[in-house]
């Protein structure tokens, strides 16, 4: 994310950086793990060249975030964001803030569902730039967005999304409710389980 928070980026040229986790993708010295994440990662670098100027991201005073995110906690539940850096504009002549959210599946075939996990994380983005970044101007709604790397769109967070929020905190609400009663798989070899 460092090449989207540089006031001097015009284009990105990502050339050399894919060339070498393509050749990182072919090496059989690393594990098939760290090659198909190389071929990923490539991949997402080609996607983001390819639709820069398209997603006008160019146009965007974006700021890195803090190196300590804090998370956010709905109805009792810990949320961690994929934020890229901070949005910064004016609202109503004055100092404004967001957030963008970056998105790397591409697994999701349905247009409809990609668009609503977009818009879903462009609000989760300004819950978080409401709770954590209002030292840098007001919050507000066209400034959090989501960037979906692979299809090359960037959304904006809908200016009304009462009914979103109140779905997510009923939701982790229930989550949360029911967490503690959930087993462990014993075949569960992911980060421990709190």
């Amino acid at each position: 994310m460092s090449f989207l928070t540089d006031s001097n980026r015009t284009s990105p040229n990502f050339s050399t950086k894919i060339q070498a986790l393509e050749a990182r993708s072919q090496d059989l010295s690393i594990s098939p793990k760290k090659q198909g994440d190389a071929s990923r990662s490539a991949e997402a670098l080609e996607r983001v060249h390819a639709a820069y100027q398209k997603t006008g991201l160019g146009k965007l005073d974006l700021v890195p975030l803090p190196a300590s995110r804090p998370k956010l906690d709905i109805q009792g539940v810990t949320i961690s964001l994929t934020l890229g850096c901070q949005v910064r504009g004016q609202f109503k002549g004055n100092p404004a803030v967001g957030a963008l959210t970056v998105l790397f599946n591409k697994s999701e075939a349905s247009a409809s569902a990609r668009d609503e996990r977009a818009r879903t994380a462009a609000a989760l983005s300004l819950i978080y730039a409401t709770e954590h970044l209002g030292g840098h101007g007001k919050a507000v709604a066209k400034l959090c967005l989501a960037y979906d790397v692979f299809r090359g769109t960037v959304t904006t967070c809908p200016s009304q999304i009462a009914r979103r929020i109140a779905n997510m905190e009923a939701t982790c609400e229930e989550v949360a409710l029911r967490w503690p009663a959930v087993k462990v798989p014993d075949d569960y070899d992911g980060p421990p389980i709190v």
